[in-house]
């Protein structure tokens, strides 16, 4: 809440960039960097895509049912 859609793209480009980065050279320390890195975009990219499609528009338009 309160970030714009384009600050939170941005971000989750940022932390997947780290994650690959960190992914190069994976080491057991770097491992649990990398899932952090991944969650966290994948949280700010559900988020923007929750609120430009909200999940009850995206569910009509490929006919799942609202979870």
């Amino acid at each position: 809440e309160g970030i714009s859609s384009d600050d939170a793209l941005e971000g989750a480009s940022m932390f997947l960039s780290d994650a690959a980065d960190l992914g190069a050279g994976v080491d057991d320390g770097s491992r649990w960097a990398i899932a952090c890195f991944a969650e966290i975009a994948k949280a700010l990219a559900d988020t923007v895509i929750e609120a430009r499609f909200p999940s009850s528009d995206r569910s009509a338009d490929h006919g799942e049912d609202s979870r």
